[in-house]
């Protein structure tokens, strides 16, 4: 079998794809913000769990619907085919792609070709699964709404043909034109607060999940501010966030060494930088990096680093985290941190 490509567009035409699909609204039979449309096969019918059933912290993950051929007729039915929409209840800030990963694993999926696709709401994962147990392909696509993360998967046996992309068109249409009805138009999937650093100089701003603490710091920079703050999980310490604004001398990588020469006494070793992304904001400067190293125990962690000059401040923003396979949901939570204080820092914000 030739490696398995994701299909990123349809291969028939519009007019054979218009006459082939029609376009389903789900409301009776879900939740309300659960409501839907996407597009099926012609011939094809629809299964919803009811009304009644909504994903929450004793039940995360629920099959709103089921989509298969009503004949043997229907596109699909040959290779048994069908699409189901999960929906899952994240209260942590998570990018739908890492979600997925993690979900997809539980299910004993092996993954065949997986891309991450921006949005607002985040990263969304969009990918490709063989299952273990039965062979199936999947085709995925997550879709973000506040604390509810929807997962369109359609599956069809391959009959051994798993390279084949045509396989992957029916859940590529349906998952490309999926939209939520009444989504709730809530952007994180927690409570947000606006962390501010205030020096004689000037100050600077930064989203933050409220599930964050304020730790007491006693090192601050001369003429500047800085501020900790840590998450926990089940009274663990699964992260920690120092902020640093600094002084019209000093550059944000002054303050950044000054926070690994205090952490290196701690046994945290940890490797040079590696830019991430770059870029300007009016008369602000900024740039993202990523250190990787060890605990004193062995533990593998990142270090996720903002150098950003505003206001001809220096501010350094870094997030001490669990590498992703030392602990991956720490990991994905502490990566969604970071991209929401960048965007707050492109919002203008920072």
């Amino acid at each position: 079998m030739a490696e398995i490509q994701i299909l990123e567009h349809p291969l028939s035409t519009p007019d054979v794809i218009e006459a082939g699909f029609m376009d389903v609204i789900v409301r009776e039979g879900v939740f309300t913000s659960g409501a839907f449309q996407y597009a099926l096969p012609k011939l094809w019918s629809v299964e919803t769990i009811g009304a009644d059933h909504i994903p929450s912290a004793t039940n995360p993950i629920l099959r709103l619907a089921f989509a298969a051929p009503g004949t043997t007729a229907a596109l699909g039915a040959s290779h048994d085919a069908y699409v189901n929409l999960w929906c899952a209840f994240l209260p942590r800030v998570m990018n739908g792609s890492d979600w997925l990963r993690t979900w997809a694993k539980t299910q004993g999926f092996d993954i065949a070709a997986f891309r991450e696709l921006p949005t607002p709401n985040g990263i969304m994962g969009d990918a490709v699964f063989l299952s273990q147990e039965t062979g199936r392909l999947h085709r995925m696509l997550t879709v973000k709404d506040g604390d509810l993360v929807f997962l369109i998967d359609g599956s069809i046996d391959p009959k051994g043909d798993a390279d084949n992309l045509w396989l992957q068109e029916f859940a590529l249409i349906a998952a490309s034109r999926f939209k939520l009805l009444a989504p709730s138009g809530t952007k994180y999937a927690e409570a947000m607060g606006e962390q501010s650093l205030k020096s004689s100089l000037g100050e600077a701003a930064f989203f933050l999940p409220q599930s964050w603490a304020s730790e007491p710091t006693a090192d601050v920079p001369r003429y500047g501010a800085s501020a900790v703050f840590k998450h926990k999980r089940d009274e663990i310490v699964t992260g920690t966030l120092v902020a640093s604004l600094g002084a019209l001398d000093i550059k944000p990588e002054a303050l950044e060494e000054s926070l690994l020469a205090k952490l290196k006494p701690q046994g945290v070793r940890l490797d040079n930088a590696q830019l991430i992304l770059e870029g300007t904001k009016g008369a602000s400067k900024f740039s993202a990096h990523i250190r990787r190293g060890t605990t004193v125990d062995g533990q593998r962690v990142t270090l996720l680093c903002l150098r950003n000059i505003t206001s001809s401040l220096p501010l350094s923003i870094t997030l001490l985290s669990p590498a992703a396979d030392t602990d991956f949901e720490s990991w994905a939570i502490n990566r969604r941190v970071f991209e929401i204080i960048l965007e707050s820092h492109a919002a203008g914000v920072v």
